[in-house]
C-alpha cells in the first residue's frame, strides 16, 4: 500500500493545471504536497523566521483567491523551492539512491547535520560533491570537522574578477582530495574540480597528453560555479536541479528549475535517433564529461561515481532517460578557448544561448526594440565598452556592425545599492566597530562618517573595478528593488539570485492590462557579470576569432513562443488574472523575478552625480577618485574639501 501511494503522489499533477497548448506535457516534481512545474523557476525558501522551524513563504492576504500559487496580480506568488525538504522527502521515502551535487562552496557540518544518510559515519547513500573551492580542508580527528573554508566568498569574487591564464598557479594544485575519513562515510565523495583546458583552441574534443601520459591541461584564474542536484531515485528516474544557491545553509535570496526525467525503457539509445532541438541530454552530459577531466588528482571522478554505484556509463548517460522531454534549454559553461566559426562555440556559454535563440527566431516573441537586463552579483574587471556591447549583441542577437553605444542603450545592469541592502540585514553598526584589516573596506569608511550599517552581503562589486569602468558602462547600472508583488519572504535576504532576461517590446503580445512584463526568455544561471563567465573574444571579425572561458558554468533558458506552436508558452510577470482558472484558456506563464523590472539607472543623462550609493565590497583609499567621484558618498566629501582649500586660500590672502 505504502508503495502505491508513493506512486500515485510522485505521478500526481496539479488540479489548477492551466488549460493551454502544453499543459497536459509538463513535468512536475512534488515536494510537501506542493506541485512543481518544470517550465517556470521558482525561488528558494529561505532561513525560518525567528522562533519557527520551518521557511517562510510569501503571502498576499488581500488575494481574492487565497488557494492559487500561479503568480497572477489577484493570487498568491508561487511557493518557493525548498531543497533541503526534497532531499529529506526522498530519504524518508527510500526513493533516493544515489546524489551528484555540484557547487562551489559546501558545509561539511551542514550537510553532516542535516543528511546524515549521506554524510557522516552512518551514511548509506552514495553522494560525489563537485566543488570549487579552493584550500577546503577535512583534519580526520580533530576539532575541525566541519571543513575549512579560507574565505570563500572572496575566493568567489575574486574569481570572477580575473581573467588570465596561469598555468602555474600555486592555488590550484592538483593534490590526492583530502576527504577520505571514514567520519564522513565510505560512499561519500568531494572532489574539486579545477579551472582547466585542455589547451586546444577548438575546445574540448580530445586532450593533450604530455611524455609522461598525465593530462596536460592549461590553468585559468577562473573558478568552478555551477550549483546542480542529480538526484537518482531508486525508481530508476533521476531529478535535475539547477540553481544558484551552494551547499550551506539558506540564507541568501536564491533560485531554482527542477524536472524529473524518466528512464528510457530498453537498451541506451544512440545520438542518432536524436533532434540537435533536444539536446539537453547531451549537453548535460558533455558538461560532466568536462567536469571528470578537470577532476583534482586522487579525487573520485564523476565517470567513476556512476559506474561504481549505479552502473552507468557516462558515455551513455545522454540516452539513458527522456531528455528530449525537458522544457528548458541547458546553458554550459566551461573554461577554454573556442572558434567561432566552426560551432564549437555555440556548445557553451553566450554563443549557446545564441545558437538556441537563432534555430527559434521565427517563433520567439521578439523586436529591435526589445531591451536586455542583466542581474549578477559580481561584476569582473575590465568591463568596458567593446566587451560589455559585445555580451549585449551575442544576447540581443545584433549584427556585429551595430554600433557598441546603440547596444549598450538597450541594456540595464542591476545592481543593489547601500541604503537597499541596509534594509536586509540585521547587523548593525551600533553593535560594534568594523573589524580593522590593512586592506580597507567600504563599510569601514562609510562607517566612521555614521552614515551606513556595517554588514556582510554576497554581492562583489569593488570600487578599484568601478573605477575602471567606462563611463558609458556606469550608466547602465540600475537600481536593484524589489519586484510588486514581492516574490519571496520578508525575513531579510541579500540577493544571490543571477539573471539575464530579454523584455519583449512587442506591441502585439505586450498588452500592460494582461501582464506587467513580457519575457522573450529568461535565464536563470550561475554566471556572473565578467569576462571569465561571459567570455573574452579575441581576433575578433577574423576567420580566427575565438572566445576564451575562465569559469564552469550553469543555466536554464526559458523562451516564449508563439501560441500557434504546440509548446505556445509566454513568459511574464504578474498576469493580471489567474492561468489556473479552469475556465478560462492562458498560456502565460508568470516567472517570479525577485526584483523590480521598472527601474532607475543610477546616473542618468547630462547628471554629475549619482541617485544612489552602489554596493561596493571593498574600497581603498587609492580608489578615492575617477568614477568614484561621481558617487553621493564621495560627491560631498569632495565638495567639502574644495571648500575646506578654499576657505584656506582666501584665509591666506587676508592674512
Amino acid at each position: 500500500m505504502a508503495q502505491a501511494g508513493m506512486k500515485r503522489r510522485r505521478d500526481e499533477t496539479s488540479p489548477r493545471q492551466p488549460h493551454n497548448h502544453s499543459s497536459n506535457k509538463v513535468s512536475e516534481v512534488i515536494i510537501g504536497g506542493i506541485s512543481y512545474k518544470s517550465d517556470r523557476f521558482y525561488l528558494n525558501a529561505g532561513p525560518p523566521p525567528k522562533g519557527e522551524t520551518t521557511p517562510e513563504t510569501p503571502s498576499n492576504d488581500a488575494s481574492p483567491n487565497p488557494f492559487c500559487q500561479c503568480g497572477a496580480q489577484s493570487c498568491h506568488p508561487p511557493p518557493l523551492f525548498d531543497r533541503d525538504q526534497l532531499l529529506k522527502e526522498m530519504i524518508e521515502r527510500n526513493e533516493l539512491k544515489a546524489a551528484v551535487m555540484g557547487t562551489f562552496t559546501f558545509s561539511l557540518q551542514f550537510l553532516r547535520d542535516e543528511y546524515p544518510q549521506l554524510v557522516g559515519p552512518n551514511a548509506n547513500i552514495p553522494t560525489l560533491v563537485l566543488h570549487g573551492q579552493k584550500g577546503l580542508k577535512y583534519i580526520n580527528g580533530t576539532n575541525n570537522e566541519s571543513g575549512t573554508f579560507p574565505s570563500p566568498l572572496l575566493q568567489e569574487e575574486e574569481a570572477n574578477s580575473n581573467e588570465s591564464w596561469d598555468p602555474e598557479s600555486p592555488n590550484h594544485r592538483d593534490e590526492p582530495s583530502p576527504f577520505t575519513s571514514l567520519h564522513l562515510g565510505k560512499s561519500f565523495h568531494a572532489t574539486q574540480v579545477l579551472p582547466t583546458s585542455d589547451g586546444s583552441i577548438k575546445g574540448v574534443t580530445e586532450e593533450r597528453k604530455n611524455v609522461k601520459g598525465k593530462n596536460n591541461r592549461k590553468w585559468q584564474a577562473g573558478v568552478h560555479h555551477p550549483k546542480f542536484l542529480l538526484l537518482f531515485e531508486t525508481t530508476g528516474d533521476i531529478i535535475v536541479v539547477v540553481s544558484t544557491a551552494n551547499l550551506v545553509p539558506s540564507a541568501t535570496l536564491e533560485g531554482s528549475w527542477i524536472q524529473r526525467f524518466k528512464r528510457y525503457k530498453g537498451k541506451p539509445r544512440n545520438r542518432k535517433r536524436f533532434s540537435p532541438a533536444n539536446n539537453f541530454g547531451f549537453s548535460l552530459a558533455d558538461f560532466l564529461h568536462q567536469l571528470g577531466k578537470a577532476s583534482e588528482e586522487g579525487g573520485m571522478r564523476i565517470d567513476a561515481f556512476l559506474n561504481q554505484y549505479m552502473n552507468i556509463r557516462l558515455g551513455e548517460f545522454f540516452g539513458l532517460y527522456h531528455f528530449e522531454k525537458s522544457s528548458v534549454c541547458l546553458v554550459p559553461t566551461l573554461p577554454g578557448q573556442f572558434r567561432t566559426k566552426d560551432g564549437s562555440a555555440q556548445k557553451y556559454g553566450r554563443h549557446r544561448v545564441q545558437s538556441i535563440l537563432s534555430k527559434l527566431e521565427k517563433d520567439l516573441h521578439s523586436t529591435p526594440k526589445d531591451c536586455l537586463v542583466m542581474q549578477p552579483t559580481s561584476i569582473g574587471q575590465n568591463m568596458q565598452i567593446g566587451p560589455l556591447a559585445h555580451i549585449g549583441k551575442s544576447y540581443l542577437n545584433c549584427s556585429k556592425s551595430e554600433v557598441n553605444n546603440d547596444v549598450l542603450g538597450r541594456m540595464s545592469i542591476i545592481w543593489p545599492s547601500w541604503e537597499f541592502l541596509a534594509t536586509f540585514t540585521e547587523k548593525v553598526a551600533d553593535k560594534r566597530p568594523p573589524k580593522r584589516e590593512p586592506r580597507r573596506n567600504q563599510s569601514e569608511i562609510l562607517y566612521e562618517k555614521g552614515e551606513v550599517e556595517d554588514f556582510d552581503c554576497f554581492v562583489f562589486l569593488s570600487a578599484a573595478t568601478f573605477n575602471s569602468l567606462d563611463m558609458e558602462c556606469v550608466h547602465r547600472l540600475a537600481h536593484f528593488r524589489t519586484s510588486h508583488p514581492c516574490q519571496f519572504s520578508s525575513e531579510p535576504l541579500t540577493p544571490h539570485f543571477k539573471s539575464i532576461t530579454r523584455i519583449c517590446k512587442d506591441p502585439t503580445v505586450c498588452k500592460s492590462e494582461l501582464r506587467k512584463e513580457t519575457f522573450s526568455w529568461f535565464l536563470l544561471t550561475s554566471a556572473c557579470l565578467s569576462l571569465g563567465a561571459q567570455g573574452k573574444v579575441e581576433k575578433e571579425g577574423t576567420p580566427d576569432e575565438t572566445i576564451k572561458y575562465a569559469n564552469f558554468e550553469l543555466g536554464v533558458l526559458f523562451t516564449s513562443e508563439r501560441a500557434e506552436k504546440q509548446s505556445g508558452r509566454l513568459y511574464c510577470f504578474g498576469p493580471q488574472e489567474c492561468t489556473s482558472d479552469a475556465r478560462k484558456a492562458s498560456n502565460l506563464i508568470h516567472l517570479p523575478v525577485p526584483y523590480s523590472l521598472q527601474h532607475n539607472f543610477y546616473l542618468e543623462e547630462n547628471e554629475a552625480t549619482m541617485n544612489g550609493m552602489p554596493y561596493f565590497h571593498e574600497v581603498r583609499t587609492t580608489d578615492i577618485g575617477g568614477n568614484f567621484l561621481c558617487t553621493p558618498y564621495k560627491q560631498s566629501k569632495y565638495l567639502d574639501r574644495a571648500k575646506d582649500s578654499e576657505n584656506k586660500e582666501n584665509k591666506s590672502k587676508v592674512e
